[in-house]
């Protein structure tokens, strides 16, 4: 249990008095499902059991083969512990010092607190608000622009993390043997099944990537990890105090169990409902890859709720980048580069989108923006600001940048290097109205649709954050109100 959230913040953004309420509430994450995987006695973390019959129990692949989910195939990516020496000896290589045989993120060049924000590309639109973390500290400058429901970036938070992030030692040491769910971007983003450990091979260096001789090499994704349980129940406890401690103080409120983030007022478990699992999740991608010249991508999407995006490690920059992103200065750059555009320019993007998608001749639904289908390129964003009068925010999200995204705001991301991210979702004041709206939209898509599913319970949410404003504990036990 995280304790009560405080109401008096969310009384004042809402419009009420400052009487508090011990109104406990919680924004963890529903009972873990748990994985029935027993690693090999040769994998990563040593001593195992190497009993088959639990992965055929499990119904999760045996170690070393891999099938996908979407389409049939099988992956040979050879041992656990091999591929741990590959990738220690890649580190040792490429950073200055190590610590207790895993390198250290600290010591990385590329992963150093001095390393240069790129800022907003020439080719952006508009002007980013770009917030130096350290001078949030004590004020309320995030507060004042986040009531416009722009987007802003919040740099120099690399600094102010303590623990090791590198995915060698977050992912690989503890988790390696784990299998999980991989998104290849150079297979029509199909899903297929690995092993951490592979998947971070493959992050450290492309040509452990695994391919069919037949097939252009694996460009993969790792998105909402961990799946199957909340990170708090999953990731050693230093890891979340890291992030929580690293946040400037005036964004504390809008945190997990922060009065301004709706979320925090869910009960656990109370009426039988979960609460909803708004994160910390981690995202991790390979890069770019010169073979195919494609990238890692997450499309043209919107989120139904407001979102943090830290950057927690880089990878080496991309080589032989296409003409058009080496005109951007995008040359020798690690991280990612962001399109985001504002809430109320939803519509017009849509209707871009049904027309690509016309052209195209593929199928959407009425609300395209949902079907995550297209990447908007430099001629559909020049198309979008001449016919529609639309213009974005384009910028890289480098090491220890964190995008604040507000709920609504369609937004595509591509990564230059190899990144980790570290996301969570929240829900503040401002924006809940756009929450509500965006949770009926999700509603009236197919069933059969992949985000048709009201995961954020919006107003659930608004239901109990109302009620712990409204509702004196001493009404809630039966006394006078």
């Amino acid at each position: 249990d995280t304790g009560a959230a405080d109401t008096g913040d969310l009384r004042a953004a809402l419009g009420f008095g400052l009487r508090r309420s011990s109104r406990t509430g919680s924004a963890a994450a529903g009972a873990a499902k748990g994985l029935s995987w027993k690693r090999p006695a040769s994998s990563l973390g040593g001593d195992g059991d190497a009993d088959d019959s639990s992965s055929e129990r499990s119904g999760l692949p045996r170690f070393g083969q891999h099938g996908s989910v979407q389409r049939a195939r099988l992956i040979d990516l050879g041992e656990s512990e091999a591929v741990f020496q590959k990738v220690k000896a890649y580190e040792e290589e490429r950073t200055v010092g190590t610590a207790g045989g895993v390198s250290s993120a600290k010591a990385d060049p590329l992963n150093s607190p001095t390393t240069p924000w790129r800022g907003i590309l020439s080719s952006s639109a508009q002007n980013l608000a770009v917030f130096d973390s350290s001078i949030l500290d004590g004020c309320d400058g995030f507060g004042e622009h986040w009531k416009k429901s722009v987007p802003l970036v919040i740099t120099g938070l690399f600094g102010r993390l303590k623990e090791d992030w590198s995915p060698a030692h977050f992912l690989l040491r503890t988790f390696g043997a784990e299998p999980v769910h991989l998104v290849d971007c150079n297979a029509g983003h199909e899903t297929v099944t690995s092993t951490l450990a592979h998947f971070v091979q493959a992050y450290y260096n492309a040509m452990f990537s695994p391919r069919q001789p037949e097939d252009p090499p694996c460009l993969l994704k790792l998105k909402d990890w961990p799946s199957e349980s909340s990170f708090s129940e999953k990731v050693p406890p230093e890891f979340l105090a890291d992030i929580n401690n690293a946040i400037p103080s005036t964004l504390k409120p809008y945190m997990i169990d922060g009065p301004l983030n709706f979320a925090s007022y869910f009960p656990k478990g109370s009426d039988g409902r979960a609460p909803p699992d708004l994160g910390p999740k981690v995202y991790a991608a390979m890069g770019y890859c010169a073979e195919t010249k494609t990238f890692t991508e997450t499309k043209m999407h919107l989120d139904i709720g407001d979102a943090f995006n830290l950057t927690v490690h880089v990878g080496d920059p991309p080589i032989d980048l296409p003409d058009d992103m080496k005109a951007e200065g995008l040359e020798g750059v690690s991280g990612a580069i962001w399109d985001i555009w504002k809430p109320e320019d939803k519509e017009k993007i849509s209707q871009l989108l049904k027309f690509r998608a016309e052209e195209m001749d593929v199928p959407v639904s009425e609300t395209p923006i949902h079907d995550q289908f297209y990447y908007i390129n430099a001629a559909d964003r020049a198309r979008l600001k001449e016919e529609f009068g639309v213009v974005g925010f384009r910028f890289v999200q480098g090491l220890g940048d964190m995008v604040v995204v507000p709920a609504g705001a369609p937004h595509q991301v591509r990564n230059l290097s190899p990144c980790v991210k570290v996301a969570m979702d929240f829900v503040s004041p401002n924006n809940v109205h756009r929450c509500l709206e965006l949770s009926e939209e999700f509603r009236a898509l197919p069933k059969s649709h992949q985000f048709s599913e009201d995961k954020l319970q919006a107003q659930a949410m608004l239901y109990y954050a109302l009620k712990a404003v409204l509702l004196p504990p001493a009404a809630e036990q039966g006394g006078d109100a």
